[in-house]
């Protein structure tokens, strides 16, 4: 048996006993999307905002843990294929909305306390301004949006296929394992998924 198979057949226990109430069940459940969740935030996050990209990935973090927690009190997804698909849908939502957040920060410029006569900065100093964050990429963080808001638009099969490849990181052949179909199928999805994304997911691979 595959590692994936194995690991597939791990979490369908865990949807099973989710189906029966089991909280702990739920926890490692979103667990394992985390792992997945920290690839995908670095690879984007970090394209646009590369010295704090730990401390927004934290954040994403902790925002796509309370969403996916309320998601599955709310649904009771039976099957591996189906938690991924509701995996994938509160991390582009999380990611989306984080992303939005940082609009204009590239461009901003904040108030810096300076110190009067040699003393200590304090809050209520006068005087100069940040430059603009050298480190934040405000183009990047725009084609991160368009990918996201894109990804959104595709044809249900080729979405699956952007999420498990692109958002939860497996490869083709563990994909096609997820959805029940051919390796071939996968990659031929896939292979239509990057033609209408071309533009959108250069530098994001």
């Amino acid at each position: 048996m595959s590692t994936l198979g194995s690991t597939t057949i791990a979490m369908q226990n865990l949807l099973d006993r989710l189906a029966k109430g089991d909280e702990q069940a739920k926890k490692d459940l979103i667990t394992r999307a985390y792992e997945r969740l920290i690839i995908v935030a670095r690879k984007l996050l970090g394209s646009f905002v590369r010295v704090r990209v730990e401390e927004e990935t934290a954040g994403v973090l902790a925002e796509a843990y309370f969403r996916l927690h309320g998601a599955l009190d709310d649904i009771k997804p039976t099957s591996v294929r189906e938690f991924m698909g509701l995996a994938a849908l509160q991390i582009r939502r999380v990611l989306l909305d984080k992303i939005r957040e940082m609009e204009g920060r590239g461009k901003e410029k904040k108030k810096k306390p300076i110190p009067i006569n040699g003393g200590p900065a304090t809050d209520e100093a006068a005087g100069g301004i940040d430059p603009a964050d050298p480190d934040f990429d405000e183009k990047r963080r725009d084609d991160a949006i368009d990918l996201l808001k894109a990804i959104e638009t595709l044809p249900d099969e080729l979405r699956e296929t952007v999420e498990l490849l692109f958002l939860h990181g497996y490869t083709q052949l563990e994909a096609s394992e997820i959805v029940g179909v051919h390796e071939d199928t996968v990659k031929k999805r896939w292979a239509t998924a990057r033609v209408k994304l071309a533009d959108k997911l250069k530098g994001f691979k």
